[in-house]
């Protein structure tokens, strides 16, 4: 096949999983002989088997919203629409591909999505986040008329979606959208994480590993630790990640250093993925707290991959992805405090027998060739 590839910012050490995902299905499917082309806002091109074209335009980051609220913004957003929607369909003319393989938009808008809906090439739609849903339960009611005419209105019942999750499924099934167009496909890890080692030391110490933000919730695990500290356990903490807002990095060390366990917190900064791997198999446990809905949760799953037991938010998929396999918490520094306590209490012989158990459902239930297999099913038509 030869596949186009729609994905708002591809990056070789991008940390989100939605990049890394997606670095991963697009070399399998390459390896797998079919044609890939990435059209994208990213930066950089990837030595690998598949190709990048940096020609779409992005707007800021969903996080900055009150940017997007002056005239001044609304217009880029709008030029931005407008210019990311004839090139795609510049690229559609280019290429001549089978099929259309949109991924995350939110950084270029819906055109994109709109411009190969509206070719007639087949089109799908992997549904990395609830942004499909959202779209179509609220926006496709009644697009506005800027919508219409700047292209951000894609007819998205003619496209296939993939979610990555039930719980990125459920909003779009129960709204009404085609069950014959919608599959539920997990995110999988590569072999080299999933064959890895799980049973050696273990230093007793936390990781936390994800963007540096507060959606995800690192003051969280931050509190939690502060908790348990004056409750006399000690648990050191790693934060592997960065982040954009160096408002928000700054709270965190006033907090640790007003608490006096900042020597306790160590900020690693972003690694390469095998380095992360290797701390997650000396780590007892990674947290997860994130205030967001995950639609998937990744970090969660490499945790299980590498033995690390997974202290997770009770938010979107995470409860999810981790099954029985982790401990699910509510998002707040006693929750995630009294998880931790109730995995520290666990006898050595059981935590040893629930990271082989983890180890062992990871590289049943995620591995990326059985990922990359179904999605081929489905770009095929199947």
């Amino acid at each position: 096949m030869k596949i186009l590839a729609i994905q708002n910012f591809m990056h070789q050490r991008a940390a989100g999983g939605a990049e890394l995902l997606c670095h991963d299905l697009f070399t399998g499917l390459a390896r797998l002989g079919h044609r890939v082309d990435v059209l994208t806002a990213g930066p950089e091109e990837y030595e690998e088997q598949y190709h990048i074209e940096p020609a779409l335009a992005s707007i800021p980051r969903t996080s900055h919203r009150r940017k997007l609220r002056t005239p001044l913004a609304k217009l880029r957003w709008l030029r931005v629409a407008r210019r990311n929607h004839h090139a795609v369909k510049a690229a559609i003319a280019r290429h001549q591909p089978d099929v259309v393989y949109v991924h995350n938009t939110e950084w270029t808008t819906l055109a994109p999505l709109a411009a190969a809906i509206g070719s007639g090439i087949r089109t799908v739609v992997h549904c990395h986040n609830h942004q499909y849903g959202d779209y179509w339960i609220k926006d496709r009611k009644a697009p506005s008329l800027v919508q219409r005419l700047f292209f951000n209105d894609p007819a998205l019942e003619r496209a296939s979606l993939i979610a990555v999750s039930r719980s990125v499924a459920r909003p779009l099934a129960g709204n009404g959208f085609p069950s014959d167009r919608l599959r539920v496909v997990h995110n999988g890890l590569p072999d080299e994480v999933l064959d890895g080692p799980c049973d050696g030391p273990r230093e007793r110490k936390a990781l936390f590993v994800g963007a540096v933000s507060r959606h995800k919730g690192v003051h969280v695990a931050l509190e939690a630790v502060a908790l348990l500290r004056d409750e006399g356990i000690a648990l050191p903490l790693e934060i592997v990640g960065a982040g954009s807002s160096t408002r928000y990095q700054a709270q965190l060390f006033l907090f640790a250093k007003r608490k006096k366990f900042a020597g306790a917190v160590t900020y690693v900064g972003t690694l390469l993925r095998r380095n992360t791997w290797e701390r997650m198999r000396a780590a007892e446990m990674v947290l997860v707290p994130s205030l967001c809905a995950e639609a998937f949760g990744l970090v969660a799953v490499e945790a299980m991959a590498c033995g690390a037991l997974p202290v997770v938010s009770d938010r979107g998929a995470l409860p999810e992805v981790v099954g029985d396999h982790g401990l699910v918490a509510e998002p707040t520094a006693r929750g995630f405090a009294d998880a931790i306590k109730r995995a520290i209490a666990l006898p050595p012989e059981e935590r040893r027998r629930r990271r082989q158990a983890a180890h062992q459902f990871a590289g049943t239930a995620y591995r990326i060739e059985e990922t990359v297999a179904q999605v081929e099913k489905v770009l095929a038509g199947g």
